[in-house]
């Protein structure tokens, strides 16, 4: 079997899923790749800030990231990211 060509909202979400485990976080040009689109028109700030609030997300200009208080929620924090993608 040839393998199976990812559409490219399958493509982020496993960029999400995988690249939150990192402690370097995602960049978000790469976001931005996979997504088609511009970064704060995926996730918008105000879509990621009651994570960063909470104290489950880091973000910079360059990244966001799981804080170690995110990783340890980290499949259901990568779920609910998901559902907010626009």
């Amino acid at each position: 079997h040839a393998p199976k060509k990812l559409s490219p909202a399958d493509m982020l979400q496993e960029c999400l899923m995988m690249g939150l485990r990192l402690t370097t976080g995602i960049p978000k040009s790469r976001i931005a790749h996979y997504a088609e689109a511009d970064f704060d028109a995926i996730l918008p700030p105000d879509a990621l800030q009651p994570f960063i609030a909470e104290g489950l997300l880091w973000a910079n200009d360059q990244a966001i990231g799981a804080t170690p208080a995110g990783a340890i929620k980290l499949n259901a924090l990568t779920q609910t990211l998901i559902k907010t993608l626009q």
